[in-house]
């Protein structure tokens, strides 16, 4: 409630200056750092294989990839659910797409 209520301020600015605001909700999957997710302090992917390269942390720092938890069907569907929440919430903060 409180992001959608701060996002709204942001939406209703740009909308008072006739311009449209969109939001995009992506996941970061094995290229994300466990830093991302201090409750967890892991990475989630489709599998277990770790991204090639570097990865970038919370503070812009280069690190080696981790392994990531291959995430079962069931912590699939809730993310998707996480999404659908999401979503909702970016109408209710009024984006335009």
């Amino acid at each position: 409630e409180e992001q959608v209520a701060g996002w709204k301020k942001v939406v209703d600015r740009v909308h008072a200056k006739g311009g449209k605001i969109y939001l995009q909700l992506w996941h970061m999957g094995r290229q994300a750092h466990s830093s991302f997710h201090p409750s967890t302090k892991r990475t989630v992917s489709a599998s277990n294989i770790p991204m090639a390269g570097k990865v970038k942390t919370l503070d812009m720092e280069d690190a080696e990839p981790e392994v990531p938890h291959a995430l079962t069907t069931e912590e699939v569907k809730k993310t998707i659910q996480d999404f659908v929440k999401a979503a909702k919430r970016c109408k209710e903060a009024g984006f335009d797409g």
